[in-house]
């Protein structure tokens, strides 16, 4: 599927026609996500506003995304939905996630799987899979993460969303080899589809090039990465300036996340952009700002279960803040 530039208001019409369900989500929240117009709940809408927002058939899921920053909201549409509708299974574990919930996210994912299982549909099987272990790959649960791709590729993980969400993880993880395998493949797959090359391969082979120590490269992967600055692309460009010792830069892509509320990914972005931020201060000798955004991450994930291995660095590091 290819995207035209979103700064062509004509060209920014939202269809829900891809192959599966989860592609469909996938592209459908990359498209949103990059439109940095988005009102916050509560804002009112300008006219051009209006005018430079994609339209949408997904009607729900685009009310949705406006309310995803209310939990109280997402409370309540949840409980009124169907866990058969897919793309509100997902909105279900972003919500988890924000709350830093880990074991209902687990929990929806593998009941996702086992529905997608039992009706043969085993591109959704994979993919499914391949997004579980993505989410594992950011909270440090490496070894998860590769056991859910290696699952995922017996399911057979040749769409486009799994195929990058495995190699994203797998590049996380510092399973390099096998991450650059699966992103040629997509390469190979989907030569001509705009997410894909434009956002989903550089922001993999950041996440390579940085797991194999190349800082530097890894930062200078994100340059052409402008058309949609997504959470995604936000959040990993941080993380790769943040290594590569540029630590300014970092700190503006992790606040251009929490600045930017709105999109169905924004729930995840959230406390690790907190905590990057955290981490990013720390680096940068800001005691002050630091302990600042520790706060704000813990708060977040007040009720987060225990056991995350990002969880238990972050306090670590914050104990020992000067």
């Amino acid at each position: 599927m290819g995207l035209a530039s979103l700064d062509d208001p004509g060209a920014a019409t939202v269809t829900c026609s891809l192959k599966s369900t989860m592609e469909r989500y996938h592209s459908f929240e990359m498209v949103f996500a990059s439109v940095p117009y988005l009102p916050a709940v509560g804002q009112e809408e300008s006219p051009d506003t209006r005018e430079r927002q994609p339209r949408t058939r997904c009607n729900r899921s685009s009310k949705s995304r406006a309310q995803l920053n209310d939990t109280a909201t997402m409370d309540r549409l949840v409980g009124e939905t169907s866990g058969e509708d897919m793309l509100w299974v997902h909105l279900q574990m972003h919500l988890a996630f924000i709350r830093g919930d880990i074991a209902k996210h687990r929990s929806l994912s593998d009941a996702l799987v086992n529905r997608q299982r039992k009706a043969n549909h085993m591109e959704n099987v994979a993919e499914a899979l391949a997004y579980h272990a993505d989410v594992e790959a950011y909270l440090g649960n490496y070894h998860l993460a590769r056991r859910l791709c290696a699952q995922a590729d017996e399911a057979g993980n040749n769409s486009a969303l799994g195929l990058f969400k495995c190699s994203h993880a797998l590049g996380l993880s510092a399973d390099t080899s096998h991450a650059e395998a699966l992103a040629a493949k997509l390469n190979e797959l989907f030569p001509e589809n705009t997410i894909e090359q434009r956002v989903d391969l550089p922001v993999t082979h950041s996440t390579i090039q940085r797991a194999r120590g190349n800082f530097g490269a890894a930062a200078d992967l994100f340059s052409p990465v402008t058309q949609f600055p997504n959470v995604v692309v936000s959040y990993n460009r941080g993380r790769a300036y943040m290594a590569a010792g540029d630590q300014a830069k970092a700190i503006a892509a992790f606040q251009t996340v929490l600045d930017h509320p709105g999109g169905p990914d924004w729930g995840s972005f959230k406390p690790l952009s907190q905590l990057g931020l955290a981490q990013t201060y720390a680096k940068q000798g800001d005691s002050e700002k630091s302990r600042k955004a520790y706060e704000d991450f813990f708060a977040t994930w007040k009720d987060a279960d225990p056991d995350i291995p990002i969880l238990k660095q972050a306090k670590a590091e914050y104990a020992n803040l000067k």
